[in-house]
């Protein structure tokens, strides 16, 4: 079974073209101004200090839109292929653990190898490179954030998902409405607010690493045992 799904994973990653182009053209979109301001600034060319956002935030974006074209279109590729809807599941499933680790050691690698070594060139006005250090992940070392990253990712490729294989029916374009209704009441009241806050700090904030580990891969497991039925009433 596991040699099975590593194969509907690898061929699952290879079907995402558009995700891959999309976050590559916008990676380099983001660098290139980067590595060309510190080269002009190494040179002697007076470059003030502009602010910045470090281009590494913006691997999150593969596996968002994987999770989405894997649901949305891979799937019936698969079925018309004669794949099994189990089959499809558990490989999509070893897609997105496989995918959650490789961004969040890409961006690791960024943060450490570039990210540190640019911050102390004080050559930037605002400095906000990495939503390693917004979120406070960066704290407890490498491996420590490495985890919290991978199950945050994993967590939210298992969301979008469940959502993308909703939409064959009213229900997803429903609950796309219900997502949006949810932000916008619950942000202007107070209570309300504060419950949006203890949410996303339970998945991003949360101080402690354990948790916030737990959080996010307690609440894709939620999610996946709610995908079961949904798989098995997709049409092929």
């Amino acid at each position: 079974m596991l040699k099975k799904s590593l194969v509907i994973a690898r061929l699952n990653l290879r079907n995402c073209n558009a995700a891959w182009i999309a976050t590559g053209i916008i990676f380099f979109a983001i660098f290139g101004p980067i590595l060309s301001h510190i080269i002009r600034a190494k040179i002697g060319v007076d470059v003030g200090k502009d602010g910045v956002l470090g281009c590494g935030n913006f691997l999150y974006l593969l596996p968002l839109l994987c999770a989405i074209i894997i649901s949305a279109r891979n799937f019936h590729r698969f079925m018309n292929l004669g794949s099994k809807r189990s089959d499809f599941f558990w490989g999509s499933l070893c897609a997105y653990g496989l995918l959650a680790a490789g961004v969040s050691l890409a961006n690791l690698l960024i943060y450490y190898a570039f990210d540190l070594n640019v911050i102390r060139m004080d050559i930037f006005y605002d400095m906000r490179l990495n939503l390693l250090d917004v979120w406070g992940w960066s704290g407890h070392g490498a491996v420590v954030a490495f985890l919290r990253q991978s199950a945050f990712l994993f967590f939210v490729m298992v969301f979008f998902h469940t959502l993308a294989a909703l939409h064959e029916w009213w229900i997803g374009w429903a609950a796309d409405a219900a997502i949006i209704a949810v932000i916008s009441v619950f942000t202007p009241i107070e209570p309300l607010r504060n419950a949006e806050y203890e949410f996303f700090r339970a998945i991003l904030f949360q101080p402690n690493a354990f948790l916030q580990i737990f959080t996010c891969l307690a609440l894709a497991a939620a999610i996946c045992a709610l995908n079961k039925p949904i798989l098995s009433h997709k049409k092929i």
